[in-house]
């Protein structure tokens, strides 16, 4: 069972589906495309609250090396779903060397936006991103991504069933 706990930063940007992935160190057993993941705010603490229980569909895996650059090796995962950042430049062993406008994308895709920023332009993401890997690099692990479309609910048994999700907007009766 993939459970994966985030700060109360990245609450909104999970719910309102803008943060997809989830970058981790290594685990004993890594969670596989397929398996369910549950997305947590406030674990071990009163009021954790379940943000969504999805499906893997994607896992990358990345290495953010000391001198700030993110190199992205084999993938495992459904082809419907190809990364979310961008192509890169393959070098040798496999892995892809992000170029800096793939690196502030999937910086900003992973929560750490910039007051003012959007994708189309993500500003400073990536020294955003950085500051909070200071003193844990270099770093080696995986990108688990989900699709949020696709989501599970917990019967009064306690047994997930798998439910198509609404995007938040057009439940809350706006458009995309």
């Amino acid at each position: 069972m993939g459970l994966y706990n985030f700060k109360i930063e990245f609450r909104p940007f999970i719910k309102d589906w803008s943060k997809r992935h989830t970058i981790r160190g290594e685990r004993e057993r890594p969670d596989m495309p397929g398996k369910v993941m549950h997305l947590f705010t406030g674990l071990r603490h009163p009021g954790a609250e379940c943000l969504m229980r999805t499906r893997c569909v994607r896992r990358d895996f990345i290495v953010i090396t000391d001198a700030h650059r993110i190199r992205i090796g084999a993938s495992i995962g459904f082809s419907d779903y190809p990364a979310l950042y961008g192509e890169g430049q393959f070098q040798r062993g496999g892995f892809v060397d992000l170029d800096q406008d793939e690196q502030n994308a999937l910086a900003w895709k992973d929560g750490f936006r910039p007051e003012g920023s959007s994708l189309e332009n993500p500003g400073d993401a990536f020294r955003l991103m950085m500051q909070f890997w200071e003193g844990r690099l270099p770093f080696q692990g995986n990108i688990y991504h989900w699709d949020p479309r696709v989501q599970f609910s917990k019967t009064p048994r306690g047994r997930l069933i798998e439910i198509t999700a609404q995007h938040p907007l057009y439940v809350q009766g706006k458009a995309a």
